[in-house]
């Protein structure tokens, strides 16, 4: 069987199966004879043909394989990849393999028996390659094209140690022991002894100075471009181990040149091209991806090649028995239709049909052309947790949701506001303790009385405290038991 030229990732991203199938083909019990001997191919013969299909380098038997013989399936290999075909005319047959997620097998083979050995038991040994369908992949560089630096050496940007003078006046000696280095050509006080500009990096361990701040001889490697201390220049870390002398890093892979950024850890070499596998040597850049065939779709709009007939499609689902795309997932399935009208809507994922095209487990509901968080007439507010609550009531508190925030409440009395608990009557854009006409006094207990009537005592409201009253000969005002008559100011026992 010829190799199809189908894509696929270079060697280092994806290594597709290869199934070897052993076809043994085992002549015997020859039903009727010939003149005592038979060439090549005698119809007057019939033998029995054992067939097994095995994989290649582990000889693991491949079961349900569907086995034609001439364009009939005749069934299915069992278990141990085995199928017997008895009464198989010796003439030129037609063998089809066929098994989901395999290219299909298909060859011509005659079974026959060499003159002078039938009706003796004779094995015809087939092999051949089958490939499974191979999964176009998108191919990225890898290693030091991300410039990843190494974590090993640790490396830490040091500048000189401060030269911060102190001026000592006319003395020569350093009293102060933040400042004991004397200079004789200032005549200051230093905190360290490097007067040299040449040398102004101190080591405390030895008291002397360095030109460079690379002290620890662990890290003697100084690099004036970024002012950091190296170890070496090897890398140590195996998982960075390649040094660029450029930068004085280390990468994942040797490949510093931008125009050779893909490694091959086959070879060890760098490449223009993720695409070094001879087999499948152009890259297209329009789809990222490795063909067997010179043949690359140039239309961004078209990037998918079909080895079978040389054309550029949209979607890379060849495969006639699954010819829908799904971008989302990037995979090919059997059919999008859903011929049942009560389950319209097809799901790429499962490959089933549903009432709704909500197949989001986080948006069920579907309603106003659009899938939702919850059902219709319900919403998600900031108040109410992430909890769908019903429109009117966004808040959501002691395991329900209410129209007011907790504390607050909708009365008879106020008019469909929500209003504190023991404010229960809203007018004049407030919630009130009491209904209009009627307030809480300091000397009403905490009860609500009529305008005028302030004192509560005796169960009920009082225009006057206790042991007082207004008489019709008060003028309104309230005066003590005994004295109803007021003028002139005050209350009075007598006109």
């Amino acid at each position: 069987m010829q190799k199809q030229n189908v894509s696929r990732s270079p060697p280092w991203g994806y290594a597709g199966l290869i199934l070897a199938v052993m076809v043994l083909l085992l002549m015997a019990n020859p039903v009727s004879a010939g003149s005592g001997e038979t060439g090549p191919t005698d119809v007057s013969i019939s033998v029995t043909v054992q067939l097994q299909v095995g994989e290649k380098g582990t000889g693991t038997p491949v079961p349900q394989v569907s086995v034609y013989l001439d364009g009939s399936l005749v069934g299915t290999t069992d278990n141990s990849g085995s199928i017997t075909l008895s009464k198989v005319v010796v003439r030129t047959h037609i063998l089809k393999l066929t098994k989901s997620g395999y290219l299909d097998y298909s060859a011509s083979f005659t079974p026959s028996c060499n003159p002078g050995s039938c009706p003796s038991t004779e094995v015809h040994v087939l092999n051949v390659m089958v490939s499974t369908i191979p999964t176009t992949v998108v191919v990225t560089p890898t290693g030091s094209t991300t410039r990843v630096v190494t974590p090993f050496p640790t490396t830490i940007h040091v500048t000189p140690s401060p030269l911060v003078t102190h001026n000592t006046g006319t003395t020569k000696t350093c009293t102060d022991p933040d400042y004991p280095y004397y200079n004789s050509n200032d005549g200051r006080c230093y905190t360290i002894p490097c007067f040299d500009t040449n040398y102004p990096y101190y080591n405390p361990t030895d008291g002397k100075c360095y030109a460079t701040p690379c002290l620890d001889p662990n890290y003697p490697d100084y690099n004036p471009g970024d002012g950091k201390c190296y170890a070496s220049t090897t890398c140590s870390d195996p998982t960075y181990p390649y040094y660029n002398s450029d930068d004085g890093k280390c990468y994942t892979t040797p490949c510093f040149d931008t125009n050779y950024p893909y490694y091959n850890s086959d070879d060890g070499k760098c490449y223009a091209t993720p695409c070094s596998d001879p087999e499948y040597p152009t890259y297209n850049p329009a789809d990222g991806k490795c063909y067997a065939s010179t043949t690359t779709c140039s239309d961004p709009g078209y990037p998918y090649y079909n080895s079978n007939d040389g054309k550029c499609y949209a979607t890379p689902c060849f495969d006639p028995n699954y010819p829908t795309y799904n971008p989302t997932d990037g995979k090919c399935y059997a059919s999008t239709s859903c011929s049942n009208s009560a389950y319209p809507y097809y799901n790429s994922n499962d490959g089933k049909c549903y009432s709704t095209p909500c197949f989001d487990a986080n948006y069920p509901y579907y309603y106003n052309g659009q899938c939702n968080a919850c059902e219709n007439g319900y919403s998600q507010y900031s108040t109410s947790g992430g909890n769908c609550c019903p429109d009117g009531y966004p808040y959501y508190y002691n395991g329900q949701c209410h129209a007011c925030e907790s504390g607050y409440g909708q009365y008879t009395t106020s008019g469909g506001n929500c209003c504190p608990a023991g404010y229960p009557y809203y007018y004049n854009g407030q919630c009130n303790a009491c209904e209009s006409g009627y307030g809480q006094y300091t000397t009403s207990g905490g009860y609500c009385c009529p305008d005028g009537y302030p004192y509560y005592y005796n169960g009920q409201c009082h225009a006057c405290e206790s042991g007082y009253s207004q008489y019709s000969t008060s003028g309104g005002a309230c005066c003590p038991d005994g004295y109803p008559y007021y003028y002139n100011g005050q209350c009075w026992n007598q006109p």
